[in-house]
């Protein structure tokens, strides 16, 4: 192999040793919050997306 695929199967096999050290971290992080966090943000989340749209149309709404 070249240089550059031995580097490729290197990044290649660190990515998976991280894997589930990276996903233990993101399990606990999404356990350690409760309702109102998720609420809050689902909330935060509609409202940007509404943002969005009504930028992206110029302040028109679906029907119009």
């Amino acid at each position: 192999m070249t240089k550059t695929g031995n580097q490729m199967k290197d990044i290649a096999a660190s990515a998976v040793k991280a894997v589930p050290p990276i996903g233990a971290n993101w399990w606990l992080w999404l356990q350690s919050h409760d309702i109102n966090w998720y609420v809050a943000a689902a909330t935060i989340a509609y409202l940007s997306l509404q943002a969005f749209y009504l930028i992206r149309n110029n302040g028109r709404r679906g029907g119009e």
